[in-house]
């Protein structure tokens, strides 16, 4: 399965393709819901920045909330 990739200034938001966020990236590291497969892990890992840490939030929940707080 494929994502997309956007790029908002220094931020990287990675959509599925049907819309949802499943990742982003901030401030050097690269947060992934826990519902992504392995292929759209992959394929994030494929696109995200080399330097960037990679961090699974265990609880959809607690990605919705880092997603939230990215947001304002």
């Amino acid at each position: 399965m494929s994502v997309t990739k956007r790029e908002s200034g220094s931020d990287i938001v990675f959509e599925a393709l049907n819309g949802s966020v499943v990742a982003f990236c901030t401030q050097g590291v690269c947060y992934v819901s826990p519902v992504c497969t392995s292929g759209i892990k992959s394929s994030i890992l494929i696109q995200m920045p080399e330097n960037a840490a990679l961090e699974e939030s265990p609880t959809q929940v607690e990605f919705l909330e880092l997603l939230a707080q990215k947001s304002k």
